[in-house]
């Protein structure tokens, strides 16, 4: 571009970009001014609230309620961990918005222990969110950690049973596992027959091979004696596994390690505390200070540019 082609409006104006960062400057530094000069002129008052509120700070902390967490680990036998996830959801939601006798209700637990629950995660061994763990396998167990209001070391065995009763008591997973149950009894009633009848061909065929002429190492394709045994031995275990899931499994949450107290409050947060409210409470005083001394300086300039000079009353005679 030839210099005939440059225009004047095409120049960038230096002299104007500096007229405004030098006055942007000179009034940060007029607000710098003004804010020391009300720091310095209520100073006295400023320190006052300052120590009123480490004052306040002290007792919110001697009065404020401790929290503790307790974790338990069960293992589930039926829906799956995203499923409990969103039941574990759902009873906060009843924590935090619910009327505490309902939570009472649902839990099935006095009211003032339904008042000590804050809050319920569920994690599985890993400590990752159960919310975050799409497996469909069953018979896993995961960890549920309660936070409470309070050391309640001598009601955890009711809330325990409280939140069990909360995941355990669908009426979708009572009909289920009811029918489980009816599924599971006529099982082992067959493994008994079952059973029975082996046996008695055991007897049997122990009483044939006895009163034949037949070589007692001589058998046959159609019957062995270690296939009964083996078969058994098979039904023994089928057995016990029914068995288990009638006794032990009956509820499709089953507790594996109950509640346990893992936190406590750390007894080094009281200075903390203290000087956060301190500083808060300097420091609202400080926004209110400067808000009036900027509002009587706008109002009347030349009585707020004046000194104040307090002279002593006279005695009275």
């Amino acid at each position: 571009m030839s210099e005939k082609n440059i225009h004047p409006e095409d120049q960038i104006d230096l002299s104007g970009a500096k007229a405004v960062f030098y006055g942007l400057l000179r009034a940060f530094f007029k607000a710098l001014s003004f804010a020391w000069y009300v720091l310095r002129t209520n100073k006295y008052i400023i320190t006052i609230f300052l120590v009123l509120g480490m004052g306040f700070g002290y007792l919110y902390y001697a009065n404020k309620p401790s929290h503790y967490k307790a974790m338990m680990i069960v293992r589930y036998n039926m829906l799956t961990k995203k499923t409990y996830a969103e039941m574990i959801e759902q009873l906060n939601h009843l924590i935090a918005t619910a009327p505490k006798a309902r939570l009472a209700r649902e839990l099935r637990v006095p009211e003032n222990m339904a008042d000590k629950l804050l809050h319920v995660d569920a994690r599985d061994m890993n400590d990752v969110y159960l919310a975050n763990d799409t497996s469909t396998k069953v018979d896993q167990p995961f960890k549920i950690i309660a936070s409470l209001r309070d050391d309640y070391d001598f009601a955890l065995d009711s809330l325990q049973d409280g939140v069990l009763r909360y995941l355990n008591g669908s009426p979708y997973l009572k009909r289920l596992k009811e029918e489980q149950h009816e599924l599971e009894r006529f099982r082992l009633q067959t493994l008994d027959n079952d059973l029975g009848k082996l046996d008695t061909l055991k007897t049997e065929y122990n009483h044939f091979l006895a009163s034949s002429k037949m070589s007692a190492t001589f058998y046959n394709n159609a019957s062995n004696p270690a296939d009964f045994y083996n078969q058994t031995s098979t039904l023994l275990a089928q057995r016990e596994m029914t068995l288990t899931s009638l006794r032990v499994d009956s509820l499709p949450v089953n507790v594996l390690d109950g509640f346990k107290l893992t936190e406590v409050p750390g007894p080094t947060s009281i200075p903390r505390v203290v000087m956060l409210f301190g500083v808060a409470a300097a420091f609202i005083c400080f926004v209110i200070a400067f808000f009036y001394e900027a509002r009587k300086r706008i109002m009347n300039p030349a009585a707020a540019a004046a000194p104040v000079v307090l002279v002593p009353a006279a005695p009275k005679k």
